[in-house]
């Protein structure tokens, strides 16, 4: 099982850096709300498909669980809408791993929220990346 989620996120990291990568290329060319709007309507397309081959229920098991699924779909538009303008002003080896912090956010809400365990090599992790990212970002 765990492999599984390894390789998921493994792939997941390899083309969502190639996407940002391309973001970046096109994006002295194409306005950033434009690159972000046809991410987002391809992101539906294959959605779509995916939920209609899989028949996957989209139905909440109650119905807080929907509202919190719009809130946390706000987030990730107006996240996304900033990302790709910071991506289209400034230098993508700055832009990116500032954004990469958002890893700390997540982990730490999961430790202390969602209760996951704490590990010597999780609280490392979380302290080498804020470093990590000042060092990545300097000029």
């Amino acid at each position: 099982m765990q492999s599984n989620f390894i390789s998921l996120a493994i792939s997941a990291m390899f083309l969502m850096g190639l996407h940002y990568f391309l973001a970046k290329l096109i994006s002295r060319h194409v306005n950033a709300i434009t690159i972000a709007f046809f991410t987002q309507v391809l992101i539906v397309v294959f959605l779509t498909f995916y939920i209609f081959i899989t028949n996957t229920n989209l139905e909440p098991d109650k119905g807080i669980y929907l509202w919190y699924t719009l809130l946390a779909s706000i987030l990730l538009a107006v996240g996304i809408i900033t990302l790709y303008m910071a991506i289209q002003k400034g230098p993508i080896s700055i832009v990116l791993p500032i954004y990469s912090l958002n890893a700390i956010i997540t982990s730490v809400l999961g430790i202390l929220i969602l209760e996951e365990t704490v590990t010597i090599e999780k609280v490392l992790g979380i302290v080498l990346a804020i470093p990590a990212i000042i060092l990545l970002t300097r000029r």
